[in-house]
C-alpha cells in the first residue's frame, strides 16, 4: 500500500507540474493573441486543456486531437458558480479570469461524459480507442487542432484571410500541449481536408503511408515531424468514418497503438 500510495503522489505532482505548465502558456496566449473585432465576435472562446489526474498514471497516454468545436463557451451559472459568461473570443480576452474558466470548462465537460445521452461519433471513437489502450475509464486527454470554431467551423464559415489570421493567432499552442503532456500516442481525428493546418503548425511535417497499404493516404496516414511523438497518426474524423461504413479503422488504429 505505501508504494501505490507513493505512486500516486508521484502521479498527482507530475499532472500538476503539466498543468501550471500549460497554464502559463495560456496565459502568454491570452495576453499576446488578437483577431480582429468582428472576428472576435464570431469565434468561439477558445479549447484549453485542463490534464485530469489519470493522464500521469495511464498505461498509454493517448491524445487524440479534433478539428474544432461545435460549440463551446463558459456558462458559470451551468457549472454552478458565480462569474461572467465568456461566450467569445473576444469575452475571453478580455477577461482577467479567462485563462481560469476556460479550464474549469474543459474540467467540468469531462471528456463529454458530463451530458450522459452525449453519443456522437467523435466521443465513441475516442472511447473506442481510450478503452482499448487503457484499462481504467477516460485516461486520454483530448484537444483540437482549430482551438476556436466560428459558427461550428473556421473551415466552411471563414475566408483564407481570417483562417489564416486563426492559425497564426494560435500558432504554437497545440506543439507546446503535446510538449508538456507528452504522449505515448497522438490520433488526429482531422481528415485530410485539415492537413494544411496540421503543416502550419509543425513545420516539415511528413505523411507517410500506413502500415496496411490497403489504406489510402486520404484515410490512414502517418505523421513524422518535430514534437510529434513517433507514434503519430491521421484519419478520418470518425463522422466520416461511421457514414462511410470505415468504422473498423478505428480498431486498426487501436491495434497499431498498442503494439
Amino acid at each position: 500500500m505505501v508504494h501505490i500510495g507513493a505512486a500516486a503522489m508521484l502521479s498527482d505532482r507530475v499532472t500538476n507540474q503539466m498543468a501550471t505548465q500549460l497554464e502559463a502558456r495560456y496565459r502568454q496566449f491570452q495576453a499576446s493573441a488578437k483577431l480582429p473585432v468582428r472576428l472576435s465576435r464570431r469565434a468561439s472562446a477558445p479549447l484549453l486543456i485542463y490534464p485530469h489526474e489519470r493522464w500521469s498514471s495511464s498505461s498509454v497516454r493517448l491524445l487524440v486531437v479534433g478539428q474544432e468545436t461545435l460549440r463551446w463557451q463558459y456558462q458559470p451559472a451551468e457549472i454552478g458558480v458565480a462569474g461572467m459568461p465568456i461566450q467569445t473570443f473576444g469575452d475571453f480576452s478580455a477577461a482577467s479570469d479567462g485563462v481560469e474558466a476556460m479550464r474549469h470548462q474543459y474540467r467540468w465537460y469531462g471528456l463529454g461524459r458530463r451530458y450522459p445521452r452525449l453519443n456522437s461519433p467523435f466521443w465513441r471513437g475516442f472511447r473506442e480507442l481510450d478503452s482499448a489502450l487503457n484499462p481504467d475509464r477516460d485516461s486520454a486527454l483530448w484537444t483540437n487542432l482549430y482551438k476556436v470554431n466560428v459558427n461550428g467551423s473556421v473551415v466552411r464559415n471563414c475566408r483564407q484571410a481570417e483562417i489564416k489570421k486563426i492559425r497564426t493567432t494560435q500558432q504554437g499552442l497545440l506543439s507546446h500541449e503535446i510538449d508538456v503532456l507528452k504522449p505515448d500516442v497522438v490520433v488526429f481525428f482531422t481528415g485530410p481536408r485539415y492537413d494544411s493546418t496540421i503543416r502550419t503548425e509543425f513545420e516539415h511535417v511528413e505523411f507517410r503511408p500506413f502500415e496496411n497499404p490497403r489504406f489510402p493516404l486520404s484515410t490512414l496516414a502517418l505523421l513524422r515531424g518535430r514534437g510529434l511523438p513517433v507514434k503519430t497518426l491521421r484519419s478520418y474524423h470518425p463522422e466520416y468514418l461511421q457514414r462511410s461504413r470505415q468504422w473498423g479503422v478505428i480498431s486498426m488504429i487501436a491495434e497499431w497503438a498498442t503494439n
